[in-house]
């Protein structure tokens, strides 16, 4: 199975924090010129909590019109009620949608049993494939026990699992291993990509996959034949991280994207807004130096391999 990624793609908004469609087109268009290999919209990254399903549904088809088939898509279509998720899976299907990832609903405390019969129960209402989503650090959580009861089903095609947990990860993959071989297992978190393909996984779901595309290419095409080199990609990767998480998410990684030249007028979380109490304007110089220092590490190593 080749390995691959899959971008999580930010929600871009005007002054007034409306989407800002025009940039949201360029944002797109600026992935695909840079080479990326998948596009995860309406998700965590893209702030969906905060969005209405229309907006939701109106993100998804800008990103369908701007890769027209390119490469593939995986949007994420969770909310958190059974009908609701039902009701956004099949608008995303009448856009010609063949899989979504969903993770379990979120806000209200559910037991394992519960969150089984949920996907069981959206399994046998809709058609598309899915890819389970855990994201404990969000919803409720998707154990392992589940996860496993789940494997079987024939549209459960992969899982995303942002526990930042490379035990669980290392469970998923031995499960699936001389059972179901295509099942897709993927990290969500920056900073294990390179453990994660080490380990087995088929790739990764990552914010900055949909920022700095170039240096994640270079860390895939690289891994297999320079441990060394990965691992400093790898390195540069997760320092880059660590910073953008020291603000609310995703204020931060949108100050790594404002890097890449689209700006950042308004934030739809209000705390966020700039402040002389908060260290807004350093910490946006530390992350747009730690995106131009990997944005330079990847041209070098694009130079050296060709």
């Amino acid at each position: 199975m080749d390995h691959s990624y899959y971008a999580a793609i930010l929600t871009l908004y005007d002054k007034s924090c409306n989407i800002n469609e025009t940039q949201q087109r360029e944002y797109i268009r600026f992935l695909l010129e840079k080479g990326v290999r998948g596009f995860f919209p309406c998700g965590t990254t893209g702030e969906y909590t905060t969005l209405s399903q229309k907006e939701n549904l109106r993100l998804l088809q800008i990103v369908l019109e701007e890769n027209n088939g390119n490469t593939p898509v995986i949007p994420c279509a969770s909310t958190a009620s059974f009908h609701n998720t039902v009701e956004l899976i099949e608008e995303m299907e009448k856009m010609g949608v063949e899989e979504v990832s969903i993770c379990p609903p979120y806000y209200t405390p559910l037991k394992q049993r519960d969150i089984l019969d949920y996907y069981q129960c959206i399994l046998d209402a809709v058609k598309v494939n899915i890819y389970l989503y855990n994201i404990p650090g969000f919803t409720n959580p998707l154990s392992y026990e589940t996860f496993e009861r789940l494997l079987d089903h024939e549209r459960i095609v992969g899982i995303k699992d942002s526990s930042g947990n490379m035990k669980t990860i290392s469970r998923y993959v031995a499960a699936k291993s001389g059972r179901k071989d295509s099942f897709k297992v993927m990290t969500g978190t920056d900073e294990m990509i390179l453990p994660a393909l080490s380990g087995g996984c088929f790739g990764s779901v990552s914010a900055l996959s949909g920022i700095i595309p170039e240096v994640h290419n270079l860390l895939y095409d690289t891994y297999r034949t320079d441990m060394a080199y990965a691992g400093r990609i790898q390195t540069g990767i997760a320092r880059l991280a660590m910073e953008c998480e020291n603000y609310i998410f995703p204020v931060g990684y949108k100050f790594a994207l404002e890097a890449r030249g689209f700006a950042m007028p308004a934030f739809r979380q209000n705390v966020a807004e700039y402040s002389k109490e908060n260290d807004y304007g350093a910490g946006r110089e530390r992350i747009h130096t730690l995106v131009k220092e990997l944005l330079t590490m990847a041209e070098t190593g694009m130079e050296a391999a060709s």
